[in-house]
């Protein structure tokens, strides 16, 4: 079955996973709810799934998964290793330590060292809590705006950032070569799936999310090296060997932000006061209020840094900081961590057909266009997100001295349009509250 059709069928199973009993408390998932959303969608993932009972293959799965477990560095989850019947090349891991490989992936690789390295890179995933922060991330996004069952579709198809791959690739290497096994492994796994593209034109769901790139083998080449000569020699570990993040060493709150020229951006007019109310809807699913006020201008930070209050439906509500330069707008969603990381969310200064790549996502002008929407008619500005192979990903209007006013999401089916607005001031431009 193939990649996209078997995640289709996967959303629809999907709906049978019960609502969570408190959305708004999974904002900051604990140990016992990684554990047990991890739990609830392996239940289902199982009465899809065909699970393989190849006794040899489970058996050899499961020795490598506890020899993984039994040195990685987080022993707190009760980790799961089973095998998926089907021949697609992939693997994934679920919160809370629950990890599958499909058949076709392990009868692939041509050692148990290769499987090893798999096993152990997805075993991290979980370990280092990418998948938890990424279910943080999505329910502040869209609680209430997705339904349960849809947070989930989208948790399972989405990839890791850089950061978080090269992570699963250190230790992955690492725990394999602290289990007896050989850390080159995740060479000959990557090379293995790099001849098997190469030769036979094939594209597997596991490099979509998990990139193949001669950058990462030859970075998976140097770690093995290194992983070698600290297991012999005793050594404690090294820290990963992750992508680089601007670091002005000079403000925690902004980070590499700092050394940008922050300024006020007319499509995007942040000031204290603000708020926009939109009405959400997602395909049939219905409909939802979403109202996002301006609450502060944050102190110290003259160049304009705004907390921003995102509240879904009746009551529930998110919290995340926003900072303009004059053609761009950049969002950070974990306000009180340091270490959260800020993202470009979309360029406003584009021509006509410019193309401009920004972290993992390339906005493109569309040039500007008529729109009507509760509010109001406007001739508004239309930009479009892609991703990095130019599939669309999300379209955006914005208009002067307003902001947003239409929003609409190709990855989640979701359409927002404005509804209300409320200036900052008694008078403007714009100030046209209802």
């Amino acid at each position: 079955m193939r990649a996209a059709a078997t995640m289709s069928a996967l959303f629809t199973v999907l709906v049978t996973i019960p609502a969570a009993p408190a959305l708004a408390d999974a904002f900051a998932m604990s140990r016992n709810r990684e554990i047990e959303l991890g739990r609830e969608i392996a239940a289902e993932l199982e009465r899809y799934f065909k699970l393989d009972t190849d006794p040899a293959l489970v058996a050899k799965v499961q020795r490598i998964g506890r020899r993984i477990v039994g040195v990685c560095d987080r022993q707190d989850l009760p980790y799961e290793f089973h095998v998926i019947d089907d021949k697609e090349i992939n693997a994934f891991a679920l919160p809370g330590g629950y990890v599958y490989i499909y058949s076709g992936l392990a009868q692939v690789l041509p050692s148990d060292d290769a499987l090893a390295f798999i096993i152990g890179h997805e075993t991290a995933h979980a370990a280092k809590r990418h998948i938890a922060r990424e279910w943080e991330k999505l329910v502040k996004i869209h609680v209430f705006t997705l339904g349960y069952a849809d947070l989930v579709g989208v948790l399972l198809g989405l990839h890791y950032s850089r950061r978080y791959e090269s992570e699963a690739d250190y230790y992955g290497t690492l725990w394999e070569a602290k289990a007896g096994f050989r850390p080159e492994g995740s060479v000959e796994a990557m090379q293995t799936l790099q001849q098997m593209v190469g030769k036979e034109n094939n594209t597997f769901e596991l490099l979509s999310s998990h990139p193949l790139t001669e950058d990462r083998i030859k970075r998976l080449t140097k770690q093995a090296e290194m992983v070698k000569e600290t297991v012999q020699k005793g050594r404690p570990p090294e820290p990963p060997e992750l992508p680089p993040v601007p670091d002005t060493g000079q403000d925690e709150l902004l980070g590499p932000m700092a050394s940008l020229a922050l300024a006020p951006n007319p499509y995007w007019p942040l000031a204290t006061g603000a708020q926009w109310t939109y009405q959400a809807t997602v395909g049939e699913a219905g409909s939802l209020k979403r109202t996002v006020t301006v609450v502060e201008q944050l102190p110290g930070n003259p160049q304009g840094v705004f907390r921003l209050r995102t509240v879904y439906g009746p009551a529930v509500s998110a919290d995340l900081l926003e900072a303009t330069l004059a053609g761009a707008v950049f969002r950070r969603l974990r306000p009180a961590s340091i270490e959260a990381d800020w993202a470009l969310e979309w360029i406003t200064d584009l021509q006509p057909g410019e193309r401009r790549a920004a972290d993992e996502a390339v906005f493109v002008g569309a040039g500007t266009e008529q729109v009507a929407v509760p509010y109001g008619t406007f001739e508004a500005v239309k930009v479009e997100k892609h991703a990095a192979d130019d599939k669309l990903i999300a379209t955006a209007w914005f208009v002067k001295d307003l902001g947003l006013v239409k929003y609409v999401s190709e990855r989640d089916g979701l359409t927002e349009v404005l509804q209300a607005y409320q200036s900052p001031s008694p008078v403007g431009a714009a100030s046209r509250g209802d």
